[in-house]
């Protein structure tokens, strides 16, 4: 009936308990519990006596006291302390602080040889099974409290652990499992434009001062943003592991280059840096200037009157990012064609089809690569490939004799000029 550590008088038994002693032969042995007498019996020929305590005893501690009287009428006592001991408590265990790395409490930790601590009865042996392996051993101290430290390492992912207690008294009792996650590896950030502007949307050149950034991470994790190396903002990651920030009024970007890195914590305390995401800011783009060729304006230069039904036009300010330059018909406001650049690297367009005589207005449309757009001034032109035959005559002063004889006696006449254009600009009398 002395469970667990023999010999210490502390028992889980509380029914029907027998106390076995020696005493002189033939001696009467009186039994009692506190004081009070609950029972007889008579030693044997060898000295031998067992008692059977009929009643049951709750847990507690009791003064066990044994006399002997021997045939001669001899009498002698010896005292003992019995601790009932019946019951012991339900273990705890979880992850010690220490090696609870991230987010306290969330039972996750890159610590691959974890402190584990809980509560048992005081001075209980404390077994520790991981996955339902036996792994090592403990004994609660006075107060209550034991820890085991891992020695050797544990696996990436989730393990359920579980503690089995057995006390002073051989009572055992076994936890709940306490489940929890290894996670020593963490994904490396990534960093993406939300709006990539321009024809290419993979190039990171765009014409926000203040885009929107997005990108991955672990799960639930912490990622801290930086611009040419300061910190801008702190986001976590949602449940599928995606992180976005656009970023602030005040935070908006030069033109230029510019780099950007992340760095994040997850939920267990890992650090991984991103790999550089370079950017091109672009929001300026020059207007357009559109000028008729020198090839093509006839006659005076920059009157913008030209004889040439193809003509070709001149384009200045065409920045070098420039990869659309389109030309449009001002009345219509419908597209003509596209400019092309030449080899020392200005633009022009040569119409294709030949255009009526008349007035024509053009401008030009431009898109650089990051996506700004600009458009020219409206240019006026007009073509002109007649002109009148001019008729002269005799001034009337200087017409003698019979009128319109074109005969005239004066040596030194002058000649009346008439029907010349309005947009002529010199004429030659021979």
């Amino acid at each position: 009936d002395d469970s667990g550590a023999k010999g210490d008088w502390i028992t889980n038994k509380y029914n029907a308990l027998t106390f076995l002693g020696t005493a002189d032969r033939f001696a009467t042995v009186n039994i009692l519990i506190d004081g009070k007498t609950i029972g007889v019996t008579t030693a044997d020929a060898d000295g031998n006596w067992n008692f059977d305590i009929s009643r049951n005893l709750s847990d507690n501690v009791y003064k066990i006291t044994v006399e002997s009287i021997d045939p001669l009428g001899r009498t002698s006592s010896v005292d003992y302390q019995l601790t009932i001991d019946s019951f012991t408590p339900i273990p705890t265990v979880m992850l010690h602080d220490s090696a609870d790395s991230g987010v306290k409490g969330d039972m996750i930790t890159k610590i691959n040889t974890p402190l584990f601590t809980g509560m048992a009865e005081a001075n209980a042996k404390v077994s520790i099974y991981v996955d339902g392996v036996l792994s090592g051993e403990a004994i609660a101290g006075d107060d209550g409290v034991w820890n085991f430290q891992f020695t050797t390492a544990l696996s990436d992912g989730s393990h359920d652990v579980t503690v089995k207690v057995e006390d002073i008294a051989g009572n055992t009792a076994s936890s709940s499992a306490y489940n929890f996650q290894i996670v020593t590896q963490t994904q490396k950030p990534t960093i993406e434009l939300v709006n990539d502007t321009g024809v290419d949307n993979t190039d990171h050149i765009i014409n926000e001062k203040n885009p929107a950034l997005t990108g991955t991470a672990a799960p639930y994790s912490t990622v801290k943003l930086y611009i040419d190396g300061a910190l801008i903002a702190e986001v976590r990651t949602n449940k599928d592991g995606r992180w976005e920030y656009t970023l602030k009024a005040d935070q908006g970007l030069v033109d230029g280059d510019h780099r950007i890195t992340a760095s994040v914590e997850d939920i267990a305390g890992n650090i991984a840096h991103s790999d550089p995401f370079l950017i091109s800011v672009d929001t300026a783009i020059s207007i357009p200037i559109v000028s008729l060729s020198p090839d093509s304006d006839s006659g005076i230069s920059d009157d913008n009157l030209t004889n040439i039904v193809k003509p070709t036009l001149h384009l200045k300010d065409i920045d070098p990012d420039i990869i659309s330059v389109q030309v449009w018909d001002a009345a219509s406001d419908t597209q003509i064609g596209v400019a092309t650049q030449q080899p020392d690297g200005s633009w022009a367009y040569t119409f294709t089809s030949d255009l009526t005589e008349g007035l024509h207005q053009v401008y030009v449309k431009v898109e650089d690569i990051a996506g700004n757009k600009a458009n020219s001034a409206v240019f006026d032109f007009t073509i002109d490939t007649t002109v009148s035959t001019p008729v002269i005559s005799l001034l009337s002063k200087d017409d003698t004799g019979v009128t319109g004889d074109n005969l005239t006696n004066i040596n030194k006449p002058g000649f009346a000029i008439s029907g010349v254009d309005a947009d002529a600009h010199r004429g030659v009398v021979q």
